[in-house]
């Protein structure tokens, strides 16, 4: 029996169906609230094709000038979409699918309807030419928008028509055109890359009536036998998936073994490659392979120079994010593709409106295209189209490394530029210096135009601040002071990131006008933005910034530029230290305001060069002082991070290829955190450790792992919900093992971490004790900056509170024993006197028993005072049952000799139970704690 087929009204009926409430029910069987987001693609990719199949039925099922009339009551159709009708009759389940589908389908049918109907009117028709540029037309198209947009559109439909016809059209117009036009282009590339390339009509006509004639008289509809083609391919085994299944490995999967094994196979791996490369799904981290699946699949198409992955390539740098590995990979397979990239990144280059993205491809089109006259032409066109603002100092750079001397008048004419300084100013001489030109030194040190804003003024000026806080949390729009506070977080971060990576590739020779550069930024930077017609709460949260947020980060990134301007300077005693010059900051800090910055900018000079600075500087002064020292406290911490402390001017500096080899420092920062299995798999057994004692293994397998883990247990520490004592599995546990493996593991940067849990945690005396302990056992490394603790801190509780710790980790050091002897003439008995007696004893230097032996005598020194020298005493070698201060000071006192303890009598107490010794304390933190006996 024959089938019948839908007419183009019938077909159009349906189309209309998908949005109609009383039809919806029965369109949508099947689709529930949970799996709508989900399933959203596919009935949007389905009712496309339904709504082209009825813009097409009408053009090869009727006369022409029916067809247009069709063709304009479809458009008509989907641009006036009625009011909706019937909800009451949905259920609950059907009104969320419909409310999430029905306003996506109405706006992708009123983009699609009108488009359909003038592209395939302009198909009818026949004017077009299929020699035409069909981007040249579009560009023209973009241009008369404003002034013609109707004659904009007509032009845009004659580009689609000229596309069913199989003529390329670039893919990025949609994200290149203004609205509305834009929305004509992605309704015209929906409908091209659903459409097969048609013939011209009158041959069409007869391919499509016969395809229909076909339909009617078979048994199966052609979706039935498309299914069961796609059975059979799935039914056959693709002897290649193995290889692929490799690239789910995560970061270290491209082995040169697996790469060969790629080359090897040559261009059958392509396609996939492609596929993979395009997935945005495996782009998060968080995606199967941990996001390196795309990744790899880019470098992979670099190495077999893929000339058809191009595109693809460059969709993935325009559609990614700037921090991404998956961008720097596609621009590095863009190079190695080599000569078969120019064409399509020169149209790029050509079409697009976007400085940044096409200041990002030059350098890939340098590489490929070197030597290329249109290649030179494309990078002068884009240096001279671009502004110092944007993206011109990148393409000077690129321009120097082309190698074309043509380039030497554009460069040497932008040194007499006014506003051409600071780091452009850089660009261009050293552009000029890779093209074999020498440069007077006069122009090298040309002054510079202080009208700024430069980089302080850019990151905190009224659009960042209000792209930024639109992508924040919608819950947060009530508390303006977090708003204004994770504002200036992301300011000071982009800030340091741009510092730092300047300085590891800048050339000494330069720093004075980077010196120039940054006292200009700092000083034009300024918030005075109209919020006149902001919504309350971004009016709120900026008004936050500039009476809260913005002074503090001003004095912030004050002492960053500081800290860099004296490294360029380089004008500074380079074996001076840092906390003596902070010191005398300090001293002066009401007196001379720019001798005190001066100073700290000298300390945070040394300071990022290697020199060690008091973590806890910021809690012994007052703004802006302690600002300056904090965010030098928080540069060396982010240097450690990185890898790169001490960091050296110019280090990476060398050929453009040889710079680009570097690590970025985003990439640096990830590859720091970022764990193994082996990694994850001990983190997840330590956070279920819910008991007080940490099991040995768990000890050995921290130490095999290694410092890799080091930044988990970091995070471990900091994570306030860990601590609970109520909270599953670890019940409060987690953080304090992971305190301990701190221990075990010595890791340097962990030093200003566990000084500030060992004097803060007065709430959690487990956690004092075991930071004090990690902090003996890291040695040299903790006695350093306790020794700073010691020398230029001003509270006292907290130097008692280190004091055994320093005794363990200074243990040997002839600077420990006076700092902590001076530690114990200046605190009374009820200051904790007896305590630092204590760690005088665990030092082990004799020359602390004549100060014991003296204070004995003191009266006002309680039992637990006098016991506590004794027992110092004692591990000083001082024989305490014979010698005369010692019994004086028991008689006086009452204090009775303990009693001897057997040795089978230490063996056998519970870390918990009190001491045999007689001296009230727990066991493990009395004798039973080994060299560390804490009182």
């Amino acid at each position: 029996m024959d089938k019948q087929i839908w007419t183009w009204r019938e077909m159009l009926g349906h189309v209309l169906d998908t949005v109609r409430p009383s039809e919806f029910g029965h369109e949508m069987e099947g689709i529930t609230p949970e799996t709508a987001e989900d399933d959203l693609p596919g009935i949007a990719g389905l009712t496309n094709i339904l709504t082209s199949s009825t813009a097409m039925a009408a053009t090869f099922d009727l006369p022409p000038d029916e067809a247009k009339a069709a063709l304009k009551e479809i458009g008509e159709a989907l641009a006036h979409l009625p009011e909706p009708d019937g909800l009451e009759a949905l259920t609950v389940d059907q009104r969320k699918v419909y409310d999430l589908y029905a306003p996506f389908l109405r706006f992708m049918l009123a983009n699609l309807g009108p488009a359909l109907a003038g592209i395939f009117t302009h198909y009818i028709d026949g004017d077009y030419d299929l020699e035409d540029d069909p981007d040249g037309l579009t560009a023209q198209a973009r241009d008369l928008a404003a002034t013609d947009p109707e004659a904009a559109v007509a032009l845009l439909d004659r580009v689609g028509a000229m596309g069913l016809r199989g003529v390329e059209w670039w893919w990025r117009w949609p994200d290149e055109l203004d609205r509305p036009l834009a929305d004509r282009a992605m309704a015209i590339q929906t409908i091209l890359e659903d459409t097969h390339v048609l013939e011209p009509l009158e041959v069409e006509r007869e391919i499509w009536r016969r395809i229909f004639r076909d339909l009617a008289s078979t048994e199966a509809s052609a979706l039935e036998v498309r299914e069961e083609e796609t059975a059979e391919e799935a039914d056959q085994a693709d002897p290649l998936a193995p290889l692929f299944d490799r690239l789910y490995d995560g970061e270290e999967a491209l082995t040169d073994e697996l790469r060969a094994a790629f080359a090897e196979q040559g261009e059958i791996v392509i396609p996939e490659l492609i596929d993979l490369l395009e997935d945005r799904e495996l782009w998060p981290d968080d995606s199967d392979g941990e996001g390196y699946v795309s990744i790899h699949a880019a470098r992979l198409l670099g190495r077999l120079q893929a000339a058809e992955a191009v595109e693809p390539l460059l969709k993935v740098i325009a559609e990614s994010e700037p921090e991404d590995i998956l961008r720097d990979a596609a621009i590095a397979a863009l190079e190695e593709i080599g000569s078969p990239a120019v064409p399509a990144t020169l149209r790029f280059l050509r079409y697009s409106r976007d400085p940044d993205l096409k200041g990002l491809l030059a350098w890939p089109l340098a590489t490929a295209g070197k030597g290329s006259e249109k290649v030179y032409e494309a990078l002068a066109t884009l240096y001279n189209e671009t502004t110092w603002d944007d993206v011109r100092s990148e393409v000077a750079t690129v321009l120097g490394d082309f190698g074309d001397k043509r380039a030497v008048p554009l460069l040497r004419s932008a040194l007499d530029e006014p506003d051409v300084v600071g780091w452009n100013r850089n660009a261009v001489i050293r552009a000029l210096q890779d093209l074999g030109e020498e440069i007077d030194e006069e122009l090298e040190d040309a002054d510079i135009d202080e009208d700024g804003p430069f980089l302080l003024g850019t990151l905190t000026d009224e659009s960042t601040f209000r792209e930024f806080i639109g992508a924040l949390p919608r819950e947060w729009r009530n508390d303006a002071e977090t708003i204004a506070h994770t504002f200036t977080n992301y300011v000071e971060k982009s800030i340091t990131f741009a510092l730092v990576e300047t300085f590891r590739r800048t050339q000494p020779e330069i720093a004075g006008s980077l010196n120039l550069f940054l006292q200009s930024d700092i000083e034009n930077a300024s918030l005075d933005a109209d919020t006149g017609g902001w919504p309350e709460w971004e009016r709120a949260a900026y008004e936050h910034l500039q009476t809260c947020a913005w002074p503090e980060l001003h004095e912030r990134v004050t002492g960053l530029y500081a800290f860099f301007s004296e490294l360029a300077l380089a004008d500074f005693d380079a074996d001076a230290d840092p906390n003596d010059l902070i010191q005398q900051a300090k001293d002066i800090v009401g007196d001379d305001a720019g001798q005190t910055l001066s100073l700290v900018g000298q300390a945070g000079a040394l300071a990022i060069g290697g020199g060690l600075v008091w973590h806890r500087w910021p809690s012994e002064a007052e703004p802006p002082l302690s600002h300056w020292i904090a965010a030098l406290v928080d540069l060396v911490a982010f240097l450690q991070d990185i890898g790169q402390w001490p960091l050296k001017m110019g280090e990476f500096v060398g050929s453009p290829e040889e710079e680009r080899t570097v690590m970025p420092i985003d990439e640096a920062l990830a590859a720091r955190v970022r764990l193994t299995p082996e990694d994850e798999a001990f983190i997840a057994d330590l956070r279920k450790i819910a008991s007080p004692d940490l099991p040995p293994e768990m000890i050995r397998r921290a130490q095999s792992l290694g410092p890799g883990i080091v930044p988990a247990l970091f995070r471990i520490i900091n994570d306030d919900d860990l601590w609970n004592p109520a909270a599953r599995p670890g019940r409060g546990w987690p953080p304090i093992h992971a305190i301990t493996l701190l221990g075990h593991l010595r890791p340097p940067q962990a030093v200003p971490l566990l000084i500030d849990l060992a004097i803060e945690f007065d709430e959690n005396a487990e956690a004092r004790y075991r930071a004090i302990e990690a902090l003996g056992q890291i040695g040299a490394p903790a006695a350093e900056m306790l020794w700073l603790e010691m020398r230029f801190g001003s509270d006292t509780e907290a130097q008692v509170a280190l004091a055994p710790a320093l005794a363990v980790a200074g243990r040997g050091d002839s600077r420990t024993a006076p700092l902590l002897l001076d530690l114990f003439n200046r605190v009374g008995w009820r200051e904790g006197r007896s305590h630092v007696a204590s760690s005088l004893g665990l030092l082990e230097d004799r020359s602390a028993a004549p100060p014991l032996r003296a204070a004995l005598d003191d009266r006002r020194a309680r039992l637990d005072d006098v016991e506590a020298m004794i027992e110092a005493l004692e591990k000083l070698g001082v024989p305490v049952n014979t010698d005369p201060a010692v019994q004086a000071a028991r008689r006086r006192v009452g204090l009775v000799m303990r009693r001897p303890v057997a040795a089978t009598e230490w063996s056998k107490t519970p870390r918990n139970a009190p001491c045999p010794c007689g001296s009230g304390k727990k066991y493990k933190y009395c004798h039973g704690s080994g060299e560390l006996t804490v009182h």
